[in-house]
């Protein structure tokens, strides 16, 4: 997978937030874990604007790469202090947490993962 690729997938995911008009903008970080531990090509991090979501977004060298890795990170943080879930939409994983007592941050999850997914 090329650069352009990478890139390409990168606006993508912006493109189905934005799409999602999920009334918060985002704040791009490192993404944690790198992309290099969960067999990812790339990947970033977006942080909702009252730092409530995490959204942690990683770049797959095949479509539908992801899934496992999401689901297992999904799987190992989820409990009693977070909420977790992972949606997948062909090379893109997108890996999101909040905090297990916020209303607003777990709505804002599940409505930032049902964009990333493409609303199926």
């Amino acid at each position: 997978m090329n650069e352009e690729e990478v890139a390409a997938e990168k606006v993508r995911a912006h493109e189905l937030l934005r799409l999602g008009d999920l009334g918060t903008s985002w704040t791009e970080e490192t993404v944690v874990p790198a992309p290099d531990d969960i067999g990812a090509v790339d990947g970033f991090r977006l942080v909702s604007a009252d730092g409530t979501v995490r959204l942690n977004l990683y770049v797959y060298e095949r479509w539908g790469e992801g899934a496992e890795p999401g689901q297992a990170l999904t799987e190992m943080v989820a409990g009693d202090e977070y909420h977790a879930g992972s949606t997948v939409n062909g090379r893109l994983m997108c890996f999101a947490v909040t905090a297990v007592d916020s209303p607003s941050g777990r709505h804002l999850l599940d409505q930032a993962l049902g964009a990333l997914a493409g609303w199926e």
